[in-house]
């Protein structure tokens, strides 16, 4: 009996652990499958059936999923709505007929269209002439956006000759008021210009929509592209989904904006947390001194690793928002009052808020590197007459490095994923302007911004529930695995490489 009960002591203490940490891992790969699997899904090319089944009055246009011998997953398009809607149906195969001149089609707005036919003007549809018009309307965009970019310092000047009670009759306001003008007959001319190319879109035999070709973002026909076409448009929706504007500017919805100001915020929030983090844990180790009073305030570090999240937010909404940014209008920006510059939510209140949320995280990793550190190495450092300050700066300092960046890693990764707190200091579901361009001082400190992670809250909760946004749901997940996983991977081989130079004197 008490061989058998020191026998299960044993197994269970060898083989537990490693069952739970196999379990552990096979979870997490099964996740990340499945969040690869969807978001690949968002990029590839789905064949369009058109569908006869006694549930539709007519026939219909539909993508299908799960076919399977009872039930089927059905996105069809609804041509009077002009909407894709999902519906769990039966299907046999006599039901499903596959059409080689099935259009597929994005609008600037994100949806997604299914036509029978394309007339373009009085000419039918072909690649030659669609490629035509699309050059013709990117000519008029980039000449929009030129005048966009000469309207916009024009209306805030305008709006602070407002508020400072310029009289309206004043020469300055109404030699901008011309000039505004001016500008903005100039962009309606072209957007005139821009709506005469215009396509014929039949959705059935009876029903059929004018669009204008500057609304029409992507036209593809997914039942008659090779394996090497599909590859290709897979690749090209890949490219417009990580370049282009949140805006659904090309018709992929992209998240360039999101992505830019994730890293941003996280660069932004490295920059405050690493040197704060690192000088707190070297006065807590190396010159405070062994009393009740240091080792109080290393509890309430550990503890405020602890704290929710969103506590934070709200802390960095009332002390900076509300707070600090009120003092810093009235100080610096009182011209522009009763409109904020600094009192508002900004990625400079949220990249401070985030780096309090994960400051006790590199405090923590950099004091348990300090005291790895060999006390011979700093004795024998002191007595070849180096003070203090070099035996840390240039002996202890590169050799704690290994963990000081195992801390950079921790914060990174959970400054990159969490959406509560950036809710409510400064992220944003849509931004009309990054934080970053080519206006003086060019990095706008005081703007708010997009995040991966809000986009992901705003898909799962306000979006719907078709298969593109499920779809475009899981590809953003997938692209803020891949942001996460690439900037710890930089700090991981940095890492690595400081800790083989260092290891020979530990």
């Amino acid at each position: 009996m008490i061989l058998s009960l020191a026998w299960f002591r044993r197994f269970c203490i060898v083989n537990v652990p490693l069952v739970a940490t196999g379990l552990l891992t096979l979870s997490l790969l099964l996740i990340l499958l499945l969040v690869v699997a969807k978001g690949m899904a968002h990029f590839s090319v789905k064949p369009i059936y058109q569908v006869t089944h006694p549930a539709f009055a007519s026939t219909v246009l539909a993508m299908v999923e799960q076919r399977g011998e009872n039930q089927s997953t059905l996105h069809w398009f609804n041509p009077i709505d002009k909407e894709l809607q999902s519906t769990q149906i039966e299907l046999v195969n006599q039901q499903l007929e596959r059409l080689p001149q099935i259009y597929g089609l994005k609008t600037r707005t994100g949806k997604i269209l299914f036509a029978r036919d394309i007339q373009l003007g009085e000419k039918p549809f072909s690649k030659a002439e669609w490629q035509r018009q699309l050059d013709e309307n990117k000519i008029f965009a980039k000449q929009i956006e030129q005048l966009n970019t000469k309207i916009y310092p024009l209306e805030l000047r305008f709006a602070q000759y407002s508020q400072q009670s310029i009289p309206y009759t004043a020469p300055v306001f109404v030699r901008l008021s011309a000039e505004l003008h001016n500008l903005h007959e100039q962009k309606r001319q072209l957007h005139i210009e821009q709506q005469q190319n215009q396509a014929l879109i039949q959705f059935t035999d009876d029903i059929s929509e004018v669009f204008s070709v500057s609304d029409i973002a992507l036209v593809w026909q997914p039942n008659d592209m090779s394996f090497g076409d599909k590859i290709w448009f897979s690749i090209g929706e890949i490219w417009r989904f990580i370049t282009s504007d949140h805006n659904a500017s090309s018709g992929s919805a992209g998240i360039f904006p999101a992505l830019f100001g994730t890293i941003l915020m996280v660069f932004l929030m490295t920059v405050f947390v690493m040197p704060i983090g690192v000088l707190t844990a070297i006065y807590l180790h190396e010159y405070a001194p062994e009393n009740y009073l240091v080792t109080g305030i290393r509890v309430i570090i550990i503890n405020l690793a602890g704290i929710p999240s969103i506590v934070y937010g709200v802390f960095g909404l009332g002390l900076f928002v509300m707070g600090l940014g009120v003092q810093l209008d009235q100080a610096f920006y009182a011209q522009n009052l009763p409109s904020p510059t600094f009192g508002a939510p900004g990625i400079l209140w949220a990249s401070i808020t985030m780096a309090l949320l994960t400051l006790p995280t590199v405090i923590v990793a950099t004091e348990e590197g300090l005291q790895q550190v060999p006390q011979a190495l700093r004795n024998g450092a002191l007595a070849l007459g180096a003070t203090k300050y070099e035996a840390i700066r240039f002996n202890v300092l590169p050799m704690a490095s290994p963990n000081i960046l195992t801390g950079a890693i921790l914060s990174v990764a959970r400054a990159a994923s969490e959406v509560a707190p950036l809710l409510l200091v400064g992220a944003v579901i849509y931004a009309p302007t990054l934080p970053v361009d080519d206006t003086f001082p060019y990095l706008h400190l005081e703007r708010q911004f997009m995040h991966l992670g809000v986009l992901i809250f705003d898909s799962v909760f306000h979006s719907s529930n078709t298969f593109d946004n499920q779809s475009m749901m899981f590809a953003i997940c997938l692209l803020l695995i891949i942001v996460v996983l690439s900037l710890n991977l930089l700090a991981a081989i940095l890492r690595a490489k400081l800790r083989q130079r260092y290891e020979r004197y530990s």
